[in-house]
């Protein structure tokens, strides 16, 4: 039995004769129902959230768990000055419900 997993960053294969185990990461998918975009991504100077909920929050941060970025009704980000890597952006509405959950990379 082979298991391969793949994202953007490569793969990683696994093979046993007679099983895997496999462990949930801690991802937790949000669904879009709220329609939130976060575009372009990869980027290299300015992210853009598009939503046609209201945004409240939007929190970036680090791989760390480090936030590297908290702004409020803002939906244009200069991250041209973040060090190149992955982060995470967290979009929250008025009452702090989170819309959306996503890698960015800036590059």
């Amino acid at each position: 039995m082979k298991l391969t997993a793949t994202n953007a960053f490569g793969s990683d294969s696994e093979t046993k004769g007679s099983y895997i185990n496999v462990t949930p990461s801690g991802v937790v998918e949000i669904s879009n129902e709220h329609n939130v975009f976060v575009y372009p991504n990869p980027t290299h100077q300015m992210l853009y959230v598009d939503s046609k909920t209201k945004i409240g929050i939007i929190e970036i941060s680090n791989m760390l768990g480090e936030i590297v970025y908290k702004g409020f009704n803002n939906n244009k980000i200069n991250i041209s000055h973040f060090a190149n890597g992955v982060y995470m952006i967290n979009v929250f509405d008025d009452n702090n419900e989170l819309l959306k959950r996503e890698r960015v990379m800036k590059y």
